[in-house]
């Protein structure tokens, strides 16, 4: 962690917050007849279904659905990945790999920041089939938690937010993305330093919160973040 010295969460205030949120947006423990927290479940095909944050089964597609949702709305993600495929085709990466870099950029205006998001597509694309001969990174499932984050964080444009959302929604592995409702929530728990960044609050959270918590978390404090009107 970047805060050695900043004891919280603790595992016991972590399970406690989640149970909080959990009940309060309507989840109980199995012992009541409930289903428990959020369970992670492995995403199905992607073809059809517009951006989102890696709950696909590609991964490579998964990566480029997650850059596109960086520093912009959900809309204005779906739009900018409707927008790609109107102009290349459903994940024709080759085609999208030899396009000039202002037409990709074109296609994904709608979406904001198009022009850095096009430039670490492509480099991502370039950089894929460079190492390792092809445009896939399928092998990422069989490799361990930290060779995935390690692939991920190598690309050019893939910072821990994206990284983790892929490894966690795409991988199933055991990650704390931490998104701008996260962040601001973890600072009013007191769970990360008034200075921390979304950056150092991201290493931070994996550090202090049990791996099995990481994922039911993630989700119910962005359902409250959004939902609460005191939150926001």
């Amino acid at each position: 962690t970047p805060y050695p010295r900043w004891p919280a969460p603790s595992p016991a205030e972590s399970d406690h917050v989640a149970w909080l949120l959990g009940r309060h947006h309507g989840y109980t423990p199995e012992s009541e007849g409930g289903s428990g927290l959020p369970h992670y479940t492995p995403p199905s095909g992607g073809e059809g279904k517009f951006a989102g944050c890696g709950d696909v089964q590609d991964v490579l597609e998964a990566t480029i659905r997650t850059i596109l949702s960086c520093n912009t709305s959900g809309k204005n993600s779906r739009a900018a990945h409707q927008s790609m495929v109107a102009a290349f085709g459903w994940n024709d990466w080759p085609r999208v790999l030899a396009a000039p870099e202002g037409e990709l950029e074109e296609a994904l205006r709608c979406g904001g920041l198009a022009k850095t998001k096009a430039r670490n597509i492509q480099l991502l694309l370039a950089q894929t089939k460079e190492r390792f001969g092809s445009l896939s990174l399928q092998h990422l499932h069989e490799a361990s938690d930290a060779e995935v984050l390690e692939t991920l964080l190598s690309f050019k444009g893939c910072g821990p937010k994206v990284a983790s959302c892929v490894a966690l929604f795409c991988l199933g592995r055991p990650e704390m993305a931490v998104d701008a409702h996260i962040f601001r929530l973890s600072k009013a728990l007191g769970w990360v330093p008034p200075n921390a960044s979304r950056e150092t609050t991201y290493y931070h959270l994996n550090e202090r919160i049990p791996r099995h918590l990481r994922y039911p978390l993630h989700v119910l404090l962005i359902q409250h973040g959004k939902a609460c009107p005191n939150c926001t």
